[in-house]
């Protein structure tokens, strides 16, 4: 995904985020807007651990 966005850097930004943590969320917000000026589509990818999963079907 790295590469895919570095080669239209103007249109897109990946940013790693721990949503649990709310001034990590302001910090990705100001680095969106100094870049952009706004943001028109935020779109939020789910990570997991290994394990976790395995724990959540037991």
């Amino acid at each position: 995904m790295r590469r895919r966005l570095a080669r239209e850097p103007a249109r897109a930004l990946a940013l790693p985020l721990d949503v649990t943590s709310p001034d990590a969320a302001r910090a990705a917000v100001d680095v969106a807007l100094a870049r952009f000026g706004r943001i028109d589509v935020l779109v939020a990818v789910r990570g997991h651990r290994r394990g976790l999963r395995a724990g959540l079907n037991a």
